[in-house]
C-alpha cells in the first residue's frame, strides 16, 4: 500500500522531527553536530525556505521550518542522505541511520508556532541536561546573540524582542506542548498522525505486535505528543498497559 501523504500546512510552517534508527545515537561528537548543521544549511538554501528554530539532542532532532513552496520533503531527504553517508563512512558501517521518514506537524496559527519554538528550546531542560540558555546545540544562543543558522526575526517580532523571548521560553516549561495548537484533534487527525509516526498502514496491527515492538510503538506515540487516552483510542490497547509504558520508559 502507498504511504500516507503528509498533512500540508496552510501557513507553510512545520515542526519537523528526525530520530535515529531504533533510537540509536545520531551525534557522537561536536564534529557530527556541526556536520549535520552544515548539511541542513545547504538543504534549506532554497527560495523561501527558512529555519526558525532547531535543537540537536543525542538521538533526535527538532526543527521549525518555513516552507512556503512545498520543498520540505526534498530538503529533508538531502539532509538525511548527506549525513547518513558521512555517519556510515565514519563508523565503517552500512544500513539505515534515521528512523523511517521524518515527521512533520503542520503549524496552523501564531500560537502554535510560538509554542513549538518554546518546546524546541526546552528539550534539554525536559531531558534533565541543563537550562535552555546553557545548551550549546540549539538556536537559543542565536536568539539571544548572533543568528548563524536560523532566521530569528519572525519569532522575535511576534514576542517583542530578546528579553520577551527568554521569558516566553521559561514560561513554556509549565505548559504541555500541543501540536494541534490547543485544539482537540479530530479522530482523522489522530489516525493520520499515528500512521505517519509509526510508518504502518493499519493501526490495528500495533495491538498484535510482540510486546517489545508494541511498547516501542507506544513510546513513539508518546514522544510524538499523544496522550494516554489518544493512544488508547487509535491502537485499541488497554489504558493500563499504555499508562505503564508511557510512565516507565525514559523520555
Amino acid at each position: 500500500m502507498p504511504r500516507v501523504r503528509r498533512p500540508i500546512s496552510s501557513t507553510g510552517y512545520y515542526h519537523v522531527m528526525i530520530r535515529g534508527n531504533s533510537r540509536q545515537i545520531l551525534f557522537e561528537s561536536d564534529d557530527d553536530r556541526t556536520a549535520f548543521l552544515a548539511a541542513l544549511d545547504r538543504a534549506l538554501d532554497e527560495p523561501g525556505m527558512r529555519l526558525l528554530a532547531w535543537c540537536l539532542m543525542d538521538n533526535h532532532v527538532h526543527l521549525l521550518i518555513d516552507d512556503p513552496n512545498g520543498m520540505l520533503s526534498q530538503a529533508m531527504k538531502r539532509v538525511e542522505v548527506t549525513y547518513a553517508i558521512r555517519y556510515n563512512r565514519k563508523a565503517d558501517r552500512v544500513g539505515h541511520v534515521f528512523q523511517d521518514r521524518f515527521r512533520s506537524i503542520p503549524i496552523e496559527s501564531d500560537e502554535q508556532l510560538l509554542k513549538t519554538a518554546g518546546y524546541i528550546h526546552n528539550n534539554p531542560v525536559k531531558a534533565d541536561i541543563c537550562p535552555a540558555d546553557e545548551y550549546p546545540w540549539s538556536s537559543y544562543s542565536e536568539y539571544v546573540g548572533h543568528a548563524t543558522h536560523c532566521d530569528t526575526s519572525t519569532v522575535l517580532e511576534m514576542l517583542g524582542g530578546v528579553e520577551e523571548f527568554k521569558s516566553f521560553v521559561a514560561a513554556c516549561l509549565d505548559e504541555a506542548y500541543d501540536p494541534w495548537s490547543g485544539k482537540r484533534p479530530t479522530g482523522d487527525q489522530l489516525i493520520a498522525s499515528a500512521l505517519e509516526l509509526l510508518g504502518v498502514d493499519d493501526l490495528s496491527s500495533v495491538k498484535g505486535l510482540p510486546i517489545d515492538q508494541r511498547n516501542r510503538a507506544l513510546i513513539i506515540l508518546r514522544d510524538g505528543g499523544f496522550s494516554i487516552r489518544q493512544a488508547e483510542r487509535v491502537t485499541g490497547i488497554g489504558r493500563g498497559t499504555i499508562e505503564r509504558v508511557f510512565l516507565s520508559a525514559p523520555k
